[in-house]
């Protein structure tokens, strides 16, 4: 794996084309009051560089974490974790086996465009914004 394991590395890659990716990449902005979350597109600059090897021909985000990375439900699962505060609960959910969690995110993914509209780009990679290219 070529993620660069900087210490407090927070990163979510999301699909940029997707409108339920955005409207919660939107939540997890408003959610994250410490700032420690960056955000970067799958098919992006970063994600080239810190997913290398990885196969994402499926829909999925993925979270990089201080040199680890998290796939589709235990990236959200740990996301959610690492927002502290009640979102703790959500350690409960790592009881149900990963395919019944990875079955019910595929689901979801696959038909995520029916219910959601595609991306309104979102993000803007600035010096001032946590997005990166």
């Amino acid at each position: 794996m070529s993620l660069h394991a900087e210490k407090n590395t927070k990163i979510v890659f999301f699909d940029g084309d997707c409108g339920l990716c955005q409207g919660v990449v939107s939540k997890l902005l408003f959610l994250d009051k410490k700032k420690q979350l960056r955000f970067a597109p799958l098919k992006g600059k970063t994600a080239k560089v810190y997913l290398t090897h990885q196969d994402l021909s499926c829909p999925t985000v993925v979270y990089a974490r201080e040199g680890t990375l998290f796939k589709k439900s235990d990236a959200v699962l740990r996301i959610l974790i690492d927002l502290k505060g009640l979102y703790l609960v959500f350690n409960l959910f790592f009881l149900i086996p990963r395919w019944l969690r990875d079955f019910l995110y595929d689901l979801l993914a696959k038909h995520r465009y029916r219910f959601f509209k595609s991306g309104c780009d979102l993000y803007k990679p600035t010096q001032n914004t946590p997005f990166l290219p």
